[in-house]
């Protein structure tokens, strides 16, 4: 599994596990020597709590196995950020829907 399919999983996984919105971009050191992919969630309360927490070391050690980095923050995101991430090509975001129960991906 490639680097941003990894990443992706985990967004999709945590929107369905905890009903939050969440997204991820790539980040790091001023000069790139250390990279690292912001996992981003829209729920102040959910961050703080013991089950992500949880899920969140779950994912750290998957996270090793690959050689990924992970940085799970809590964060609101603005339509204008949103955008300038995607501009960068540098924007993992879910827009899986479900219609009548089913899933439907949007390309």
């Amino acid at each position: 599994m490639n680097e941003r399919n990894f990443i992706y999983k985990l967004v999709r996984q945590t929107e369905e596990k905890f009903g939050c919105i969440c997204y991820a971009h790539k980040d790091g050191n001023t000069n790139k020597t250390h990279v690292w992919w912001n996992i981003c969630i829209d729920n102040y309360e959910l961050y703080y709590s013991d089950e992500f927490r949880a899920w969140t070391k779950q994912w750290y050690r998957k996270s090793k196995d690959v050689n990924i980095n992970l940085l799970f923050c809590y964060c609101n995101p603005t339509e204008e950020k949103l955008a300038k991430f995607a501009e960068e090509n540098n924007l993992i975001l879910n827009l899986d829907v479900k219609v009548n129960g089913n899933r439907k991906e949007n390309q």
